[in-house]
């Protein structure tokens, strides 16, 4: 944890070196902003920043078993699962007006991954179930080029949307 803060600093303070000759009293405003936002490679810092400060939480989690499948099945459901039945005509709406009002978002995003990840490393699983994650995985990256590009075309203009880092065929 210690380590992750100090090249987030030492990064940081890089940048500000190789931009010395912007230090301009005009340029204050702009300097604090990308001191605060980063450069976009960097963009995981934050997220792997809240992680840690919500890991304690967490840990209440994956003290069980079951209670960390219960909470991965949630983090299936409504992070991977619920984006693209919303995206579906006629009965999308109705589920989108449902998660709007459950406000379900403490599975959302990289926590779910963040506890799959632990729970993959903690538990090892059986042949038949990562030959099923295998085929899902293979079935997603032919999902993810075959709907960019049918996308893309019907638009005609690059559509990407299947191509999210949170969506269930990444």
């Amino acid at each position: 944890e210690a380590g992750c803060c100090f090249r987030f600093l030492v990064t940081h303070i890089y940048c500000f070196e190789s931009l010395k000759d912007r230090f301009k009293t005009e340029n204050w405003k702009w300097i604090t902003v990308e001191f605060i936002t980063g450069e976009y490679h960097m963009w995981f810092l934050f997220a792997i920043a809240a992680l840690y400060l919500i890991t304690p939480l967490l840990k209440s989690f994956t003290s069980d078993k079951k209670l960390t499948e219960f909470f991965i099945v949630l983090f299936f459901a409504f992070q991977l699962i619920l984006p693209s039945v919303i995206k579906l005509p006629h009965i999308g709406v109705v589920f989108e007006e449902i998660s709007d009002k459950m406000q379900f978002k403490f599975v959302l995003g990289y926590t779910g991954y963040y506890i799959l990840g632990w729970y993959l490393k903690r538990y090892k699983l059986s042949a038949n179930i990562r030959r099923i994650c295998y085929v899902f995985g293979i079935i997603g990256t032919v999902f993810s080029i075959v709907s960019v590009i049918k996308l893309s075309w019907s638009t005609g203009v690059a559509d990407e949307t299947s191509a999210d880092y949170l969506t269930w065929n990444v």
